[in-house]
């Protein structure tokens, strides 16, 4: 569903939503009128007749527009949910968004239980009071079910990549943190590691691995692809500029450490005669490429830990979405 089909389906209410505007307006002109006016009660009647003629059915025409009686079957929410996951990124402000779209309707349909609750009490020859509650609480049972169309919401401080169904962290309360927290230098190369501060124990970072405050206890330090598929499509002045203002990308997390992030990769270490030598990368999030670091080290130069302090590298995370997570309508 396309953006001119949810434009349809909002068009499909307007008349509904008019008529429920007009009601309330007309009652809020009979409530301020004089007591003694002598068009009063007439007034108030043509309000009755009104709602009467216009909006008995509403519930019913609403929640056609609304409902999830046929699973498949689109409605206002879903196309909603639909039309934003077409996007590049899809993030917590999106899922506001849905959201935004069955408040607004529901907010309409608390307007429209209070119009009829006036008309059923100036029917009271029609309505027994057992009817006119039924009724109330049958368009109160829709708003409820309505609300099965809304999908999770997506976490804070995450963003979703639609396109390759991939999520990252979006901010950090850390961003810089020394490389010789996140790994050691073997005989054989490097050794990711990461202490896990959420109860998912101690990780290599190629595995699981929990992130302070956010959900989800698969968070890995992100491969060179994985930054060219996030930034693929940018535009403006820079990739990192670009993410802040398309993804949410705090500029704390984009701009840790001179915009260069840690790639995460097998670096194993070259033998240079008497010293050795290993390879590693980061990624340049502003200049959108990834940036070579040689180090070198051996007899008489001494630990390889100092070495690394002279790379500037930041952190970031991503995550690949389970086949269970969903967080908007696809079809």
């Amino acid at each position: 569903m396309n953006l001119a089909g949810f434009s349809t389906l909002v068009h499909q209410t307007d008349r509904t939503i008019g008529q429920i505007d007009h009601a309330n307006s007309q009652l809020v002109l009979l409530a301020n009128m004089p007591t003694d006016d002598p068009t009063k009660r007439a007034f108030a009647q043509t309000i009755v007749d009104y709602i009467g003629t216009n909006l008995l059915d509403a519930p019913e025409i609403l929640n056609r527009n609304l409902g999830s009686q046929v699973a498949l079957a689109d409605n206002l929410i879903k196309a909603a949910s639909r039309t934003l996951g077409q996007r590049k990124f899809f993030g917590p402000k999106s899922s506001g968004e849905v959201r935004g779209v069955y408040d607004y309707f529901a907010a309409y349909q608390v307007q429209l239980a209070m119009l009829l609750q006036e008309y059923y009490h100036a029917k009271p020859d029609v309505y027994s009071p057992t009817n006119a509650a039924a009724n109330l609480e049958r368009l109160r049972a829709n708003v409820v079910s309505q609300a099965d169309s809304l999908k999770p919401d997506v976490p804070e401080n995450t963003v979703i990549d639609t396109k390759s169904g991939e999520m990252w962290l979006t901010d950090l309360r850390d961003p810089e943190v020394p490389f010789r927290r996140l790994a050691h230098v073997t005989p054989r190369g490097l050794a990711w590691v990461e202490e896990s501060r959420t109860g998912c124990g101690r990780r290599p970072v190629k595995g699981p691995t929990g992130i302070q405050g956010v959900p989800y206890c698969d968070w890995v330090l992100p491969e060179e692809d994985a930054y060219k598929r996030l930034v693929e499509g940018w535009s403006g002045a820079s990739p990192s500029h670009w993410l802040h203002k398309e993804a949410g990308f705090s500029g704390r997390i984009l701009s840790a450490f001179g915009y260069r992030k840690w790639i995460r990769a097998d670096y194993g270490i070259r033998s240079q005669g008497p010293a050795d030598l290993v390879t590693v990368k980061t990624y340049d999030l502003f200049y959108n490429h990834d940036v070579v670091n040689f180090l070198l080290w051996g007899v008489g130069i001494g630990s390889w830990e100092p070495k690394f302090d002279g790379i500037h590298a930041g952190l970031m995370y991503e995550r690949r979405l389970s086949p269970q997570e969903s967080y908007w309508w696809s079809s």
